[in-house]
């Protein structure tokens, strides 16, 4: 949990273009991806045994399904929390511009 966040906070100070994309490979570089990736490996390996009895082989066959869905539900998490991310910066940077244009001084418009 704590380089995830690390990681999330050094996409956040790369900039606004490529952070999803980055902050994907930084999930995939982790130890939790690893650890998956590995535990995935085996699983297949052993699902596709054909010396192990069916019953055997069907309980590694829904391990696999089930660290695939793992997988795939912390990379679409670490998708979803980097675009709330930029959409948080975005929303900020359009607030701060529609405050700057409300607060310009007038000057032109009385001589007309």
């Amino acid at each position: 949990m704590v380089e995830e966040t690390s990681s999330a906070e050094q996409t956040k100070s790369e900039g606004e273009t490529g952070r999803v994309q980055d902050s994907v490979r930084a999930f995939r570089e982790s130890e939790r991806a690893k650890t998956l990736e590995k535990m995935l490996h085996v699983a297949r390996r052993e699902a596709r045994r054909r010396a192990s009895p069916g019953l055997i082989r069907l309980k590694w066959i829904n391990t696999v399904c089930y660290l695939t869905q793992t997988y795939n539900s912390l990379l679409k998490d670490t998708d979803y929390d980097e675009l709330r991310e930029e959409m948080t910066v975005l929303q900020e940077k359009v607030h701060n511009l529609s405050k700057s244009k409300h607060q310009r001084p007038q000057t032109g418009s009385g001589t007309s």
